[in-house]
């Protein structure tokens, strides 16, 4: 099921979801330093990014993995 430029499948939204939760991690836990110093909020902020991002790059990606249809991405 490959989406076309600005529709969404359901893959789409997994494929988010799972690189929200592995930027969340990876990227917030990469800089602190005790792990005592967690903040939660942030986590979540920054894996809120990341899935809109995600979701925002499937939008943006043609059915043949084209960009904006001009950057070969998929």
């Amino acid at each position: 099921m490959l989406s076309n430029l600005f529709k969404l499948n359901l893959n789409d939204l997994y494929g988010a979801v799972i690189s929200a939760v592995i930027v969340a991690i990876v990227g917030y836990l990469g800089t602190v330093t005790n792990i005592t110093d967690i903040n939660f909020k942030e986590v979540l902020n920054v894996a809120f990014l990341a899935g809109i991002a995600s979701l925002l790059k499937a939008l943006g990606t043609t059915a043949n993995g084209n960009f904006l249809g001009a950057i070969k991405i998929k």
